[in-house]
């Protein structure tokens, strides 16, 4: 078998490369000749113990070149330099010699870092922005690092590092609306002033606050300093149906509460996004997002109880059928009380759009 001249050049993938704050430099720089893998880096602590886990789980990474423009508040690439030629303190776990926002690895163990100290050499290029003189630097530094050695990967994964996370479920339970004692909210995108409205309405459904804004965290946070909103499951709500109202301006789909995001009408053609729902088991499935129930759910045992809802999550889930699913609920039925079976049987429209 003849290698062609372009493969037979090509150097080993021994190269890892860390770009701090420069992203674009990543892009630029992710498949030059021996890059085993390149990206960014944003924080000397949670963002190195990222780095020191990558390095060590990809096995045959022997070289780390560091480029791009450091952090002058954050100092990660300062910070990374130092593990490498310094190590960390045993007691906290802090690089020696770090400058960094807070540099503490607590998320590692030693041997960790020793593993990963011992198998890379470091090249610093701290502050060039160069990728042609970075690409040539790298492709030469795999040519002198070669085929050697390679470390056992997988041996510094996230389970064998100092953090166990504890799982937890994503399901709750929303506040009523009513008694929450704190009105209610009209969620709406105005896409001509590329602007988010939210307006707040009292318990009576008299008018009571009109909000404008681009960003959902100043948003919920105004609100909240005003006390319109102080229940959590509340604020969790709203938080969710800005950040919607605010993605769909970016990027032009169609908002409307408490429905998924979908592409605007105009962009399909004239014609509604339906999930592509065909069978019985994707039906179920949809259902239990909807109502974030958090397991499967019986075909022919009441919806009501299967997951504990709320007012607020039924008409949710009335409004999702009929609107994203074009479902004809009959006038008289009980949502609580029916089974996805016979909810499946009224989604025959939604069946043939999905076909």
């Amino acid at each position: 078998m003849v290698i062609p001249a372009d493969r037979r050049a090509r150097p080993p993938r021994v190269v890892g490369v860390c770009t701090l704050t420069t992203r674009e430099l990543a892009g630029q720089l992710h498949d030059a000749p021996g890059v085993a893998v390149a990206g960014p880096l944003m924080t000397a602590n949670l963002g190195i113990e990222e780095l020191v886990r990558s390095v060590l789980r990809h096995g045959g990474i022997g070289v780390l070149v560091v480029c791009g423009r450091d952090s002058v508040l954050f100092r990660q690439g300062q910070s990374l330099v130092a593990l490498i030629r310094n190590g960390i303190s045993a007691a906290d776990g802090r690089i020696i010699g770090a400058t960094g926002h807070r540099p503490f690895l607590t998320g590692l163990r030693s041997s960790d870092v020793d593993e990963f100290r011992a198998g890379v050499r470091l090249v610093d290029r701290r502050e060039v922005l160069d990728h042609d003189r970075l690409r040539a630097e790298i492709a030469q530094q795999a040519r002198q690092a070669g085929g050697g050695a390679a470390r056992t990967p997988g041996t510094a994964l996230v389970s064998g590092t100092a953090h166990r996370f504890s799982p937890l479920r994503p399901v709750g339970r929303r506040t009523p609306i009513a008694t929450a004692g704190e009105g209610f909210f009209v969620v709406s995108a105005d896409v001509r002033a590329r602007e988010v409205v939210v307006r707040h309405y009292h318990d009576d459904f008299s008018a009571g606050h009109e909000m404008r804004g681009r960003r959902t965290e100043s948003m919920v946070l105004g609100l909240i300093r005003e006390g319109l909103v102080g229940d959590p499951a509340h604020a969790a709500y709203l938080g969710a149906e800005l950040a919607k109202a605010e993605t769909a301006i970016r990027l032009g789909l169609d908002y409307v509460q408490d429905i998924p995001l979908r592409r605007a009408a105009h962009a399909a053609g004239g014609e509604e996004t339906m999930p592509a729902t065909r069978s019985f088991a994707d039906f179920v499935t949809y259902l239990a997002d909807l109502l974030d129930a958090g397991h499967a759910l019986t075909a022919d045992k009441p919806i009501g109880e299967q997951v504990a809802v709320d007012s607020a999550r039924m008409i949710e889930l009335a409004i999702a059928l009929e609107q994203e699913c074009g479902v004809d609920l009959p006038d008289d039925l009980d949502l609580r009380g029916a089974t996805p079976m016979q909810l499946f049987g009224a989604a025959a429209p939604f069946r043939e759009a999905a076909s």
